[in-house]
């Protein structure tokens, strides 16, 4: 059994982990025009959702240069946040 802390953060770290996610994807069918950006609802979610994740992505932006266009930093994030999970369930787990 997982002691209740350890709980607590990789469960958050799993909302995070979507909230991320749902941002990356929220962000590219606005760059597509499948999503309108000026609709209120689709406003609030995306700038919400950048105003809670843009701390850690702009720290990797900063060491981590977009390829193509196409930046990595979520991408980076991603397996990080996979990374801490995994070690916290292994040794809490």
């Amino acid at each position: 059994m997982m002691h209740p802390v350890a709980y607590l953060v990789d469960t958050l770290l799993s909302i995070y982990n979507m909230a991320l996610i749902t941002w990356v994807l929220l962000g590219w069918l606005i760059a597509m025009g499948i999503v309108n950006r000026y609709n209120e609802f689709v406003y609030r979610v995306f700038s919400a959702l950048s105003r809670v994740l843009n701390p850690a992505i702009s720290v990797l932006r900063r060491y981590i240069p977009n390829v193509s266009g196409f930046d990595f930093s979520p991408l980076i994030l991603l397996v990080a946040i996979s990374f801490f999970r995994y070690a916290l369930r292994y040794y809490f787990g």
